[in-house]
């Protein structure tokens, strides 16, 4: 076993090394995709950001009121906007190249296709290494769902899970980036932009208070995902370095999509199959007390008293503004179960003034992959 995985290493070391003498050639050349912010360490730095400045604003938040829902939902109706804006530009980039009969595509062993060149049809190498840079430089954006959770006081979203895929995923395709811009990254990127399209589309219909039909398979959509990936890649070191990607990112592939199947299929079982609270990323308070303080706030932003004599306020309701007259009449009793949920989406949540139309949008839901 010792020998195997030294032989491993030093596969993979040669590797890197063969495709970075490439890159250099081809950047002497004039051929290499001019790209910022792809060099290690401007991974480095930004990831030590990412980590530090989430833990600062953590520390920050937990003593203060979480941000208020009126000022929050345009902000947040923007930022899913412009997620799914460029993840579709993605997907319909790619899809443009793929679909072209004139441009051959394999499931799996397609060549690293340089600009100008022969291979280079219609200048669809340059257009695919465009599309996967957005892609790259979008997960430097969606940092944001961190910051916003946290602002949001929603710490049981931040967890491990959360905080891995964030920092591993810019890592992962900030390191082969530069070495396999077209060639078989297309699937990883065509499939896990369309899963952010469907996730973003998600968030932003349900903050406008619309239902959103795909959102019970989007758990399965992002475990399929990760299958596929690691099945082309699978295929690719089996066929040999001919095949596809230099060993080093196919196997890399191979380990990253193998940790997101352990850490999402434990989620997918807790949350689907044994249906565990638990499930809902992170410790937090306990469910009772998550309960009892979500109707507490619920109750009081409605004009109601704790007393159990008067119930959540309906003989206090003439006194209240219209918008929250019209709210508290429409709460049935599966309104604020929904309402006293420990999960949530990006979008507003446990504002001062709640809808039930707005605490309707909130549902377990599984996170970015």
């Amino acid at each position: 076993m010792r020998e195997f995985i030294g032989d491993v290493f030093d596969h993979m070391v040669t590797s890197y090394s063969d495709a970075y003498d490439q890159k250099e050639a081809r950047i002497a050349a004039g051929t290499q995709p001019k790209a910022y912010f792809v060099d290690n360490k401007f991974l480095l730095g930004a990831n030590v950001f990412y980590l530090t400045f989430t833990f600062i604003l953590y520390k920050y938040m937990q003593t203060r009121e979480k941000t208020a829902c009126e000022s929050f939902k345009s902000i947040l109706l923007v930022y899913n906007s412009i997620c799914v804006a460029l993840a579709a530009y993605v997907v319909y980039g790619h899809g443009s190249v793929l679909l072209d009969n004139n441009i051959p595509r394999e499931f799996v062993c397609n060549d690293l296709v340089v600009p100008g060149t022969e291979e280079d049809v219609d200048g669809h190498s340059s257009r695919m290494a465009l599309y996967s840079y957005v892609f790259y430089m979008q997960k430097f954006w969606e940092y944001m769902d961190t910051w916003f959770f946290i602002l949001r006081k929603s710490f049981r979203q931040v967890s491990f899970l959360h905080i891995f895929h964030h920092v591993s995923i810019t890592v992962v395709v900030g390191f082969i980036y530069p070495f396999e811009f077209t060639g078989d990254m297309y699937l990883p990127i065509v499939l896990n932009a369309g899963v952010h399209v469907l996730m973003y589309s998600h968030y932003l219909v349900a903050a406008l208070g619309l239902p959103t039909p795909w959102r019970p398979w989007l758990t399965s959509i992002q475990l399929t995902q990760f299958v596929l990936i690691a099945f082309q890649s699978g295929i690719s070191m089996y066929r040999g370095d001919s095949c596809g990607a230099p060993f080093f990112g196919k196997l890399m592939m191979v380990i990253y999509m193998a940790s997101m199947l352990i850490l999402f299929g434990n989620f997918f079982l807790n949350a689907y199959v044994l249906k565990k609270d638990t499930a809902r990323f992170g410790a937090g308070v306990e469910p009772i007390e998550a309960t009892r303080h979500h109707a507490r706030e619920v109750i009081l932003s409605l004009g109601g008293s704790l007393s159990h004599h008067h119930g959540i306020g309906q003989h206090r309701a003439p006194q209240l503004q219209t918008p929250e007259r019209k709210a508290m009449k429409n709460c049935k009793i599966d309104d604020l179960q929904d309402i006293m949920s420990r999960s949530g989406i990006v979008g507003c949540k446990n504002g001062r003034r709640y809808s039930c139309d707005l605490a309707k949008q909130e549902s377990v839901i599984p996170e970015r992959g």
